[in-house]
């Protein structure tokens, strides 16, 4: 249950990040280095739903089963691909963060300061 459960949500992750990164270049109310920021998180978060999730659910369903190496290759592509992505969603969000407080304690100035 938890196998099929992981890759319908990673089906969901996909086309969802997948259609941010579609209908992010044509909003124009964004200032361009925040869109930037979008798209990394968007990109990192789609990678994420297309190696990190399924590899995961794979590990699920051959974890008991007579294939234990592809077990074993799924579990080690899924954490190490996980954990980078992961840790590249955090900074991502961490830079979200710091755009965002600069742009409400800077308001008027914010655009000529941080392009």
């Amino acid at each position: 249950f938890l196998a099929v459960f992981n890759f319908l949500l990673s089906i969901i992750a996909s086309l969802g990040n997948l259609l941010i990164l579609v209908a992010l270049p044509k909003t124009c109310s964004l200032h361009s280095p925040s869109k930037i920021l979008y798209r990394c998180l968007a990109t990192t978060d789609f990678c994420v739903g297309v190696v990190a999730q399924p590899a995961f659910a794979v590990q699920l369903l051959y974890n008991n089963g007579e294939r234990q190496e592809l077990c074993y290759m799924s579990l080690r592509l899924g954490f190490c691909a996980g954990v980078i992505l992961c840790g590249v969603s955090m900074t991502t969000l961490a830079a979200l963060s710091v755009d965002r407080l600069l742009a409400l304690l800077l308001t008027l100035r914010y655009r000529q300061i941080v392009t």
